[in-house]
């Protein structure tokens, strides 16, 4: 059986709403019907890059996630108003829409912490709420329930990625994701299960920088970072961090590889430079 399924995904990046709409069994089948991207508004925006520095000061999932009760909501009817525009520009009944996989915002990912009881990771995102609101079943929480059964949490990509190897007829095959962190799927064989793991940062840090720097949270078409020059000892020193060095499955916070030890040396650097 086939279920038409709305997507909504917003990732580390933070820079907007992805919306698109699929066909799938929900295994092996997918096929995309129409996509959409819509704006966070900019307080909005400024909101969540506050929430990324006071999320990493809490403890537990449950305290985060009361902590930004009043942002949860905002980001959910933004996703919702996203929702509704897109179906008013596909002339789109909701009423057509089996479900809404609803990834949430993504303000803090401890998957790996030596106590295990200790790791958690949090997404905002109230599915409820939607799901009232359009009344479409909306299925969300990924990442935790992800965690629950044992796994990271992240990356999710890697379904996806396995639905889409149905149509390639050579293996084995690699697919690399580069969204505010990075990663990578393997699949050997058809019918595989897809090896996956966060395989290091992606355009968050440069997101980041260009942001501190200039005002604007991205490097448009790569264009400043093509006209700087390698810095060789900080990225070595980047490149022995001891994620590199561990055994998959695993995964990364957005804020991983954040710069704070080499703020001195990165500070030296010019805008073409440090992007």
């Amino acid at each position: 059986m086939n279920y038409k399924a709305i997507g909504l995904m917003s990732g580390t990046s933070m820079d907007g709403i992805d919306v698109a709409l699929i066909e799938t069994d929900g295994h092996n089948y997918a096929k995309h019907l129409a996509s959409f991207e819509g704006d966070y508004p900019q307080d909005l925006k400024q909101s969540l890059r506050i929430a990324l520095i006071e999320a990493q000061d809490f403890q537990s999932a449950e305290s985060c996630k009361s902590a930004f009760r009043n942002l949860e909501e905002e980001i959910t009817i933004a996703q919702i108003e996203a929702v509704e525009t897109f179906a008013k520009r596909e002339n789109l009944k909701l009423s057509e829409i089996d479900l809404i996989g609803f990834h949430g915002q993504t303000i803090l990912h401890r998957p790996n912490l030596k106590n295990s009881d200790q790791s958690f990771t949090v997404q905002l995102g109230d599915g409820q709420l939607m799901a009232d609101s359009l009344g479409v079943s909306t299925v969300y929480d990924f990442r935790t329930h992800d965690m629950k059964a044992g796994g990271e949490g992240a990356p999710l990509a890697p379904i996806y990625h396995k639905a889409l190897s149905s149509k390639v007829e050579k293996y084995p095959l690699c697919f690399v994701n580069i969204g505010g962190v990075s990663n990578v799927t393997y699949i050997e064989g058809e019918g595989a299960d897809p090896i996956a793991f966060d395989c290091g940062p992606g355009n968050a840090l440069i997101d980041d920088w260009m942001f501190e720097h200039i005002g604007m949270a991205y490097d448009i078409d790569g264009a400043t970072a093509a006209k700087g020059r390698v810095n060789e000892a900080i990225l070595d020193e980047l490149m022995s961090h001891e994620y590199f060095s561990r055994p998959a499955p695993k995964s990364l916070d957005r804020n991983t590889f954040a710069p704070e030890d080499l703020s001195n040396s990165i500070s030296a650097l010019s805008l073409e430079d440090g992007a």
